[in-house]
């Protein structure tokens, strides 16, 4: 009797399929009335086609010509598993890198199974999950990906990131350690040693490793704020704040082709759905969308600003500092950041900072209303009345709608006695806005006790 001899990794990839999410269909955010692409076999997945909303003519023309290929290839009468296995591997890159992550996890799917010792979407689907932020299947699928290639650097990385993630420290150790063997100037790899060891108090070693990770990539300036944690855990304080200063938000980078392949088409789409999840309130999702978009392009200030702004609404000030400074680097003229991080330094109490960023915006911007207003109420917090008047004054001259600057302007007025004046100003904003509520209160408040005497906050 005659036995068929398969290759162990063949074995070891078609036994992965079962525990990678494969064998029933991803969630995805369409409704029941989308169309899909019907598996042709049994042991396929059906395919949810995401809507064209939002996506660009060029683009949307790429979508539906890979979905018209796969169509044509699942017709073939003579098509093989290879040939439909790849087919459905192109259609999952093009919805991945629209940011359809979802429908592009069923493709990889049918990918893995048609096509059981193709690295490519194992590896791909191990990525779409980490930017579902399925971090147990992303785990599984990197762990079928590296079954088929034992040494794939990227692949090592992306599971000690995870497993860092999920708390796995001596898995997270292991996949690092197993990266600076294969490639010992892997700074990704030293960056996430450097980190387990200051979790666990080990501040020498930490600072060796976290140096190396500089030595090898010296723009990964993010490194330089646990760098001065572990500097500061050693009694080394002058350390710790030479690197403290230098702290910025570039990550340390691997090298990792076929995954920028996909990220760097990625961007727009996993921006403009964290831009979204911030108009919506939904930080922690902006978060996480802006993080992998900042990974895929770590030069583009505008995901890294939204990025800060997300990050201070969730109280992680220094954080979102350290990506406000980021771009001040690239771009010392752009008032917006300069606006933005003066509230930030105004959230931590530092008043002084706030000031200087607000002025330097002045200086680029002197017709913005808002910075106005902002300097206006850090001046009349410190007593110096006569400049708030000042800026405040401009804030309303310059955005008569602005009422909380007309507010404060008039409360200011009143308490310097000039109740006259801070009648005119809230009258002028009711005849604008008549059925507003605090302009009313306010006007109230100043019409009673004005000009016998000054207004108590």
């Amino acid at each position: 009797m005659k036995f068929l001899r398969v290759p162990l990794l063949v074995v070891l990839a078609t036994v992965a399929i079962a525990v990678l999410g494969c064998d029933t269909p991803a969630k995805t955010e369409q409704s029941s009335t989308e169309q899909i692409i019907p598996a042709p076999e049994a042991t396929l997945l059906d395919i949810m086609k995401p809507t064209h909303k939002g996506v660009n003519e060029l683009r949307r023309q790429q979508l539906l010509r890979r979905e018209l290929l796969l169509k044509e290839v699942m017709n073939d009468p003579d098509r093989n598993s290879p040939e439909l296995g790849r087919a459905y591997n192109e259609l999952g890159k093009i919805y991945h890198s629209t940011g359809f992550s979802e429908s592009a996890v069923n493709c990889y799917c049918n990918a893995i199974r048609l096509r059981p010792i193709d690295f490519e979407p194992a590896y791909f689907l191990a990525l779409a999950y980490d930017e579902l932020g399925d971090h147990q299947q992303t785990i599984e699928a990197g762990k079928a990906a590296l079954a088929l290639r034992p040494g794939s650097i990227p692949t090592l990385v992306l599971l000690g990131d995870t497993y860092l993630e999920e708390g796995r420290i001596e898995d997270a150790k292991d996949a690092f350690e197993r990266a600076v063997t294969i490639s010992p100037s892997c700074a990704k790899a030293w960056y996430g040693l450097g980190q387990i060891d200051l979790r666990l108090g080990n501040c020498g070693p930490a600072a060796e490793k976290l140096k190396q990770t500089l030595n090898y990539q010296p723009d990964a300036n993010k490194v330089h704020y646990p760098l001065a944690m572990a500097y500061r855990c050693l009694g080394q304080f002058e350390l710790a704040q030479t690197h403290l200063a230098q702290g910025g938000g570039i990550e340390p980078a691997v090298r990792d082709p076929l995954g920028n392949e996909l990220r760097s088409s990625n961007v727009h789409a996993l921006a403009k759905k964290g831009r979204q999840a911030i108009e919506t309130g939904d930080s922690g999702e902006a978060i996480r969308l802006l993080e992998l978009a900042l990974d895929a392009d770590s030069g583009d200030s505008t995901v890294r600003m939204n990025l800060a702004m997300a990050l201070a609404r969730v109280g992680r000030l220094d954080d979102a500092l350290q990506h406000y400074t980021e771009v001040l680097r690239a771009e010392p003229g752009n008032y917006r950041v300069h606006y933005n991080a003066a509230k930030v330094f105004q959230m931590l109490g530092n008043d002084e900072e706030a000031e200087n960023h607000l002025r330097i915006a002045l200086n680029i911007n002197p017709e913005h209303g808002g910075i106005h207003f902002s300097l206006g109420q850090i001046l009349r917090s410190h007593g110096r009345v006569d400049e708030a008047l000042q800026h405040l004054q401009a804030t309303v001259e310059l955005d008569p709608g602005h009422t909380k600057g007309r507010i404060a302007l008039a409360m200011v007025l009143a308490h310097q006695g000039q109740c006259t004046s801070g009648v005119r100003w809230l009258d002028q904003g009711l005849t604008m806005f008549p059925d507003n509520v605090a302009l009313k209160h306010v006007l109230a408040r100043v019409a009673a006790v004005c000009p016998e005497q000054k207004i108590v906050d």
